[in-house]
């Protein structure tokens, strides 16, 4: 038993140990009126004494502090899956193709096709790929978990060096092949170069989110740049494209869970 005048023991279970001090009721001051042994103590409900007071305090305190504990610490749960995409880059239309048909057999089937885009914002790439420059982009259909995007930018790096090897192209590389993820407010691509807003997944590989996409504003619902995207992600014939996937991603998740 705690001796009298003494806070009563820690609460333990709790991350901090909780102390109270218990308020003793006051002595008032001597007379015929005022006896001491009947001062009433100082509880929560009528008929508790000041230790079950202290010990019923604590025990509100101790639920709080776990409330609050939960409150503030973020559940881990697996992220919902995305759309993949793969933009392509030739001055050969037909390699598209064959960089299809080798994306297929390992990724599955796909639903989605854009129409091909005059690609004429940089000429970085004239020395290895050529020019005219024409962009294309495919959608699968399968579903992916967003963890996968490192294994997807590897995988059409060795279908970029295939191709090259095969030598049925005049230039040294004849496609550029880009994956990247569609969810609901984002686009994501992936990268082999580190920048100052990009992460680092592993393996090599560093992704950035390019293109966001908001819901609300003074605009329409839509594709909105950031300060880094790229001069042909910020077009609306990209834009399009990416908001077919997107819608075709939430029809999609809606079949999952009916």
């Amino acid at each position: 038993m705690t001796p009298a005048g003494q806070p009563p023991p820690p609460v333990v279970g709790t991350r901090h140990a909780v102390s109270l001090q218990v308020r003793r009721p006051e002595r008032p001051a001597s007379g015929p009126k005022h006896r001491p042994d009947r001062c009433k103590p100082v509880a929560r409900n009528r008929g508790h004494t000041p230790r079950a007071a202290a010990y019923e305090e604590l025990a509100l305190q101790a639920a709080r502090a776990a409330r609050i504990i939960n409150f503030h610490m973020g559940e881990l749960r697996d992220a919902e899956p995305v759309k993949l995409i793969v933009g392509m880059l030739s001055a050969y239309p037909g390699a598209f193709a064959d960089a299809e048909s080798r994306l297929v057999q390992v990724l599955g089937e796909v639903d989605l096709k854009s129409d091909l885009f005059a690609h004429e914002f940089t000429e970085y790439y004239r020395g290895e790929m050529g020019h005219p420059l024409v962009r294309y982009f495919l959608s699968f259909a399968d579903l992916v978990s967003p963890d996968r995007l490192v294994t997807f930018k590897r995988l059409a790096n060795q279908v970029e060096r295939n191709i090259a090897a095969s030598g049925e192209w005049p230039v040294v590389r004849p496609v550029n092949v880009d994956p990247g993820l569609i969810a609901p407010d984002k686009l994501v691509l992936a990268s082999t170069k580190d920048y100052g807003h990009r992460i680092y997944l592993g393996r090599g590989i560093y992704a950035e989110v390019t293109l966001q996409y908001q819901r609300r504003g003074p605009d329409k619902p839509g594709w909105a740049p950031m300060e880094w995207t790229y001069p042909d992600y910020r077009t609306s014939g990209y834009h399009e494209f990416f908001s077919r996937v997107r819608a075709r991603l939430l029809e999609q998740r809606r079949e999952a869970r009916a």
